[in-house]
């Protein structure tokens, strides 16, 4: 399935950016297509991976363009759309200030 069909099962859930973050995560071999395989291993992990395989899978959502390093604007990007995504929720604006914890440093890698 591709990124709008998958957008159209998860219903009202599809018009959100973790629709998108989600199927880069499980869209291991990067065609821009989930298989069956994919869909299913994605969802084990999420159910009842280990602890290391979550924090893989987490991983995979907050780099964005995929090159195995989360930089600072990736993350930051990530954290902003949550705040905007609470806020729409709860009708209640958050003020997301873009210079938040710079100084904890420019990029989270995975070995």
């Amino acid at each position: 399935m591709n990124l709008d069909q998958y957008k159209l099962m998860m219903g009202v859930l599809g018009n959100t950016f973790l629709t998108d973050r989600m199927f880069l995560a499980m869209d291991k071999d990067k065609d821009e297509l989930i298989d069956l395989e994919e869909y299913l291993t994605y969802n084990d992990v999420i159910s009842h991976g280990t602890t290391e395989e979550k924090r893989e899978q987490n991983f995979a959502m907050l780099n964005d363009n995929r090159d195995s390093v989360v930089s600072y604007e990736e993350f930051e990007g990530f954290v902003i759309q949550i705040l905007d995504m609470y806020s729409r929720t709860v009708s209640e604006k958050i003020d997301t200030n873009r210079d938040m914890g710079k100084s904890a440093g420019k990029k989270v890698t995975i070995k």
